[in-house]
């Protein structure tokens, strides 16, 4: 009986604390195909998180990484950076959602990054 509570415990950890990750949603208009976009992540102030993360590639979502202090994005289209900001978090343990909102206009590409949580950053390639 101790085993299986310690097992019920441990499994409940577990769940819990694995269900807390940032969340990324992209969306992008009719003349644009996602799978065409790269998102990096390269946190500059963690060194244990210092190596580029593709947080999007080839259609495939990546978890973002837990990582405080600054953080930079870049964005890809079709192998050419597009768009590259930065977003400074206070703490590794706030929760942010991010999201991508790509557009064609005049044969350009236009990105919107809004993102929510405690390190609030909207943020257009345009300006």
């Amino acid at each position: 009986m101790k085993k299986s509570k310690w097992l019920l415990i441990i499994l409940f950890c577990l769940i819990l604390f694995s269900c807390n990750k940032n969340e990324i949603n992209i969306a992008t208009n009719d003349n644009l195909n996602r799978n065409d976009f790269k998102i990096e992540l390269e946190v500059l102030t963690e060194p244990e998180f210092l190596t580029k993360h593709y947080i999007f590639e080839n259609g495939i979502f990546k978890d973002i990484p837990n990582a405080y202090g600054e953080n930079d994005w870049r964005i890809y289209y079709k192998d050419s950076l597009i768009f590259k900001f930065r977003h400074f978090k206070t703490n590794r343990n706030e929760l942010h959602n991010y999201t991508f909102k790509f557009e064609q206009m005049n044969n350009k590409i236009v990105c919107d990054v809004s993102i929510l949580g405690t390190n609030k950053l909207s943020i257009n390639s345009e300006n």
